[in-house]
C-alpha cells in the first residue's frame, strides 16, 4: 500500500536573519575607518540599541545596514539577500524603512506621524499602516 501524502509535513524553515553584517567597515576620516569590523545579527523579535556621542559612526552604521551607503568592506544583508550593489541596496530600501535625524521631525508627533512626513516630503518612502 502507497505512504499517506496527506502524512507527509514539509520541513519547517529556519527564520533568516532581519539584518546581519560581518566585518562591516564604512567611513573614513583622515588615518582611520570610523567602523572597522562590526559584526551582528538581528533577527525577529529582537531589538538593538545603538549609543554613543556625536561622530562615533551611529548614523553611518544605519546608512550601511539599510543600504543607504555601500559598505567599504565586509558583508551586509537584509532579510537573507546581500546589499552589495547599487541594484541590490534599491531592491532592499523597498522593504524597510528608515528615517535618520533631520530638522524635519517633531517631537510632538508620534513616530507615525514623522515617518508618514518623511514619506511625503520626500526625506525617506515608507509604508505606515494606518491607526
Amino acid at each position: 500500500m502507497p505512504p499517506k501524502t496527506d502524512s507527509i509535513q514539509p520541513r519547517p524553515t529556519a527564520p533568516v536573519d532581519y539584518v546581519t553584517c560581518v566585518g562591516l567597515q564604512a567611513g573614513h576620516v583622515p588615518g582611520h575607518a570610523i567602523l572597522r569590523g562590526i559584526d551582528l545579527a538581528l533577527s525577529p523579535g529582537m531589538a538593538l540599541w545603538i549609543v554613543g556621542s556625536s561622530g562615533v559612526g551611529k548614523s553611518l552604521l544605519l546608512s550601511c545596514l539599510m543600504g543607504h551607503m555601500a559598505a567599504e568592506s565586509g558583508d551586509v544583508r537584509l532579510f537573507g539577500a546581500p546589499i552589495a550593489t547599487q541594484a541590490q541596496r534599491l531592491a532592499a530600501r523597498a522593504r524597510i524603512g528608515f528615517v535618520a535625524q533631520h530638522p524635519i521631525m517633531s517631537d510632538q508627533e508620534s513616530v507615525q506621524a514623522n515617518i508618514a512626513l518623511a514619506a511625503r516630503t520626500g526625506l525617506g518612502s515608507a509604508n505606515v499602516a494606518p491607526t
